[in-house]
């Protein structure tokens, strides 16, 4: 897919926050991660989108369009999730054979391993292609009045799986990625024809507003509430990017860092058992912060060698036996 310039810095600022959220916890934490968990699917549907506006809206056959997509995924997921379970049977952690083979499956969202609840995400990015696959096929019956019961649909299956204490944002997240798949042209044109006098007020206060609730106990007195509330900021956050930085030039530092924002996500989370650490040997919190950060970012950096590795060979043999 073409760089976008707004969309590498974006995604740089998303992963930070993101490994802030785990990392801190507490209010900031939770607005973090509401925010920016949305942040990333929706440029995943914004790219997606674009692609497939310039290739004329192919209908997206779903062996072809997921194959490609999950060896990409693969080369750096199994190698990652091989190390986790080898470190999580050496540290005694309960794990079974059921839901080694769930995760394997990417629906690690249904059966969370210790310390690896974070690929919940990988699950819910499979769910997101084949719905893309989906709409490639049906968007000409996508009328607005079809698009208005879709959205309410998932409005209705949200609330009542979510307050059955199941993923029912899972609804939330394909409602707003559907939208925005079929129509990322247009949203991004639109973004960008909106004035910064009007974005950056509109950001301020939906953010500061945001903080407020979530320090005010928002996410235990609704989840719904708290979802959507992490929604619209995720898109304020995305409307100042890509209206801000439409066209500037991306740095090297911030196009490697863009590259290795999945490395980053898988591995970052479990190193979270090592703050304990950190925190013993160096009392200050923002220098342990720091150390973690470039740890983060080693075992990212050795991860993505790993996974180009295993890429390229796969790649190799696939054209050998062509």
């Amino acid at each position: 897919m073409n760089q976008i310039a707004s969309l590498e810095y974006l995604r740089v600022f998303a992963i930070i926050c993101i490994v802030i959220d785990h990392y801190a916890g507490g209010t900031i934490g939770r607005y973090l991660g509401e925010t920016f968990f949305c942040v990333f699917f929706v440029i995943s549907s914004i790219l997606f989108g674009l692609k497939w506006k310039i290739k004329n809206q192919p209908k997206y056959k779903l062996f072809s369009f997921l194959y490609p997509r999950i060896i990409r995924l693969s080369v750096a997921f199994y190698p990652f999730l091989a190390i986790s379970i080898l470190a999580l049977i050496y540290f005694s952690e309960p794990i079974t054979i059921p839901k080694i083979a769930m995760n394997l499956m990417y629906l690690s969202w249904f059966s969370k391993l210790p310390w690896l609840g974070h690929l919940w995400f990988l699950t819910m990015l499979i769910v997101c292609y084949v719905m893309f696959i989906v709409l490639s096929k049906i968007h000409t019956y996508l009328t607005f009045k079809v698009w208005i019961l879709i959205i309410f649909f998932c409005l209705l299956l949200q609330c009542t799986i979510q307050q059955a204490g199941l993923p029912g944002y899972m609804f939330l997240i394909l409602m707003y990625c559907g939208v925005v798949f079929v129509n990322a042209d247009i949203f991004v044109e639109y973004i960008k024809s909106l004035k910064i006098s009007h974005i950056i007020p509109f950001y301020i206060v939906v953010n500061i507003l945001a903080i407020f609730l979530y320090t005010n106990g928002l996410f235990s007195y609704s989840p719904i509430i708290s979802k959507w509330v992490g929604t619209i900021c995720g898109f304020s956050n995305i409307i100042l990017f890509i209206n801000l930085l439409d066209g500037v030039k991306v740095f090297t530092a911030v196009s490697y860092l863009s590259a290795i924002s999945y490395e980053v996500y898988l591995v970052h989370n479990p190193l979270i058992m090592i703050k304990a650490n950190l925190l013993n040997l160096i009392p200050s919190q923002i220098l342990s912060f720091i150390i973690y950060i470039l740890i983060s970012l080693i075992c990212a950096w050795l991860l993505k060698q790993i996974s180009n590795f295993l890429y390229v060979s796969f790649k190799k043999k696939e054209l050998k036996t062509a």
